[in-house]
């Protein structure tokens, strides 16, 4: 009965990781809005634009994580300052090891330093012309980011399957979570919140339990119009 059990089980989960390894590789297939060069990413990039990461490194946390998810194992958000492109995006100690960044926290890299020996794709999804980015508070968040504060102050999850099973599981069933820490995040979520520093999205937008993946569905309230609405893959 148990050897039954546990037979049926493995079979379960063979199968959901399949089904959504196939998924997440069709849909990548079927939505690349072209090809471009890393040059061409670095001149067309600009705020509020978001990298995919793919990675091609299996391990316990990509095949327990996104790989399940979504067709994408990390994410990013492009950041200007003084005409310079930048990523800004909250990693684990392990994301950043290929440009020898091992502590886990925000990281602001050079764009183009950022693909160095990395292994894996890279995507750039361009934000809708129809969101503007509110100067006031672009000006703003440039302060901050100069002066560390989101370094200084947020942090990536001790144990991302904990933080997982705990955050985004429940809110998908809408099971109530008796207290949030504010100051931990994913990659995802902590995009979303820059998009709220940013004034692209209302600050009143619940940043937590996204995932990469979800931002290919995040539209305005109002006008149901979609932030991101391409995908480029850089090669």
């Amino acid at each position: 009965m148990l050897f039954s059990c546990i037979s049926t089980l493995f079979i379960i989960v063979t199968t959901y990781f399949c089904v959504n390894y196939y998924n997440n590789y069709t849909y990548i297939k079927n939505n690349i809005t072209d090809t471009i060069s890393l040059d061409d990413m670095i001149y067309k990039a600009k705020t509020g634009d978001i990298i995919y990461f793919k990675s091609d490194l299996y391990n316990l946390n990509t095949i327990f994580g996104s790989h399940l998810v979504g067709p994408f194992t990390h994410i990013g958000m492009v950041f200007v300052i003084e005409n310079t492109k930048y990523i800004i995006e909250l990693t684990d100690s392990t994301t950043l090891t290929n440009i020898n960044i091992t502590t886990p926290g925000v990281h602001l890299t050079k764009l183009e330093n950022r693909f160095t020996n990395y292994r894996g794709k890279v995507f750039l999804s361009t934000l809708s012309d129809f969101y503007k980015i509110k100067e006031k508070q672009l000006e703003k968040t440039k302060q901050k980011v100069t002066q560390n504060i989101y370094k200084n102050t947020l942090q990536y999850p001790d144990s991302m399957r904990k933080y997982y099973l705990t955050h985004i599981v429940k809110k998908w069933f809408n099971i109530r979570i008796k207290k949030y820490n504010d100051k931990t995040m994913i990659c995802s979520e902590f995009v979303k919140y820059m998009l709220k520093e940013i004034g692209v999205l209302d600050e009143k937008e619940n940043h937590k339990g996204i995932l990469p993946s979800d931002f290919r569905l995040l539209k305005d309230s109002n006008t149901l119009i979609y932030l991101y609405t391409n995908l480029f893959l850089v090669k």
